[in-house]
């Protein structure tokens, strides 16, 4: 998985994207995904997005 990042609307954001390298069956793992606003007010994180083997996907949140 390459640029896993956090998805989210409100003030200017910089994300700082992880990569993810999973090995088969190797069970849950843990990701922190960071980022700084850029200026104050208001920032709602919404998810994440990620692209695994080319493919960009988005996950929202539930209850967001």
């Amino acid at each position: 998985m390459v640029g896993l990042s956090l998805l989210h609307e409100g003030v200017a954001f910089e994300n700082f994207p992880s990569t993810l390298s999973l090995a088969p069956n190797s069970g849950p793992h843990s990701v922190s995904l960071l980022g700084a606003p850029k200026e104050p007010g208001e920032l709602k994180i919404l998810g994440y997005t990620l692209n695994v083997l080319g493919v960009q996907s988005t996950c929202k949140l539930r209850g967001m």
